[in-house]
């Protein structure tokens, strides 16, 4: 299963992504090809905006994880959260039409460890 959390609290964002979907054979899983994808869009998205990031925290993308937490400068914000906006509505899709491989947590609560 792949688990996928977004929160945001004014400039401070938060994205997790771990897990491994199990859909099909390793290198031939279409809802981890998925997933993958959403993640390094919102990676190349902070690379192309990096005037509008004002301090990382953490940083992680390794096999079956990825864990974002930035903050931006305030008249950013907003261009973040759409960015943010668009990676999570795509996992939800994801989770949509695969729940058994896909599931998006609450983006109301702080992200689960």
């Amino acid at each position: 299963m792949t688990n996928a959390y977004f929160w945001q609290n004014g400039d401070h964002f938060v994205m997790r992504i771990h897990g491994h979907a199990d859909h099909g054979p390793s290198g031939n899983d279409v809802v981890c090809a998925a997933a993958s994808m959403l993640a390094q869009t919102m990676l190349r998205w902070m690379q192309d905006h990096r005037g509008c990031i004002r301090a990382t925290d953490v940083y992680e993308y390794r096999d079956g994880c990825v864990a974002l937490d930035f903050w931006t400068r305030m008249d950013q914000t907003q261009s973040a959260s759409v960015a943010m906006g668009v990676i999570e509505c795509g996992f939800r899709m994801l989770a949509e039409r695969y729940p058994e491989h896909a599931r998006v947590g609450n983006r109301l609560l702080p992200p689960a460890e």
